[in-house]
């Protein structure tokens, strides 16, 4: 039986082989060991032709090579609003902090404009991001109150009816 012996190279998005294990150790704990894989939606992709999903009477197009968190996400979404998963971020990961400023990055749908909302449950100190092109898909939002915490999403402007992925930051450290 493999042991999961804590090599992480599928999760690093450098080997996406589903069938290849990882080499392991060749000293240490694992030496000789056959790695049991570890894999994470964001490195697992769509691999066969361009699949059409229908939902109503509309289409979402998932292409060859889509990450498998952008999917769930997009069907999440298209649950409520199948035009709207087409137009919506997903993705939405935080790449850093501080404490006063959050980065976070996402992949865009087919919305030309996005708007970042943010807000403090605790504190009235809600905003938005000025519009941002869909070339843009990192971001850092500034003058944050440190020791707050914050639910972020990104809205397509045009569609902000539509549902959306929302991230909660963890405290801003004081």
């Amino acid at each position: 039986m493999a042991k999961n012996c804590g090599h992480t190279v599928p999760c690093g998005c450098k080997d996406t082989a589903l069938t290849t294990p990882p080499p392991c150790e060749t000293t240490g704990p694992c030496a000789g060991e056959t790695c049991a894989e570890v894999f994470c939606d964001e490195c697992i992709a769509h691999c066969k032709d361009d699949l059409i999903v229908q939902i109503a009477d509309q289409e979402l197009q998932v292409p060859k090579g889509t990450k498998l968190n952008e999917i769930w996400q997009r069907l999440a979404i298209a649950i409520t609003d199948p035009e709207c998963a087409r137009m919506a971020a997903v993705g939405l990961c935080i790449t850093g902090t501080d404490t006063t400023s959050i980065t976070i990055s996402w992949l865009p749908g087919e919305a030309s404009l996005y708007q970042i909302a943010y807000d403090s449950p605790t504190c009235p100190s809600s905003g938005t991001s000025p519009n941002l092109s869909n070339t843009i898909t990192t971001y850092t939002l500034t003058g944050l109150l440190p020791g707050e915490e914050y639910i972020l999403e990104i809205i397509p402007v045009g569609y902000e009816t539509c549902p959306t992925i929302k991230i909660k930051t963890k405290t801003l450290e004081a």
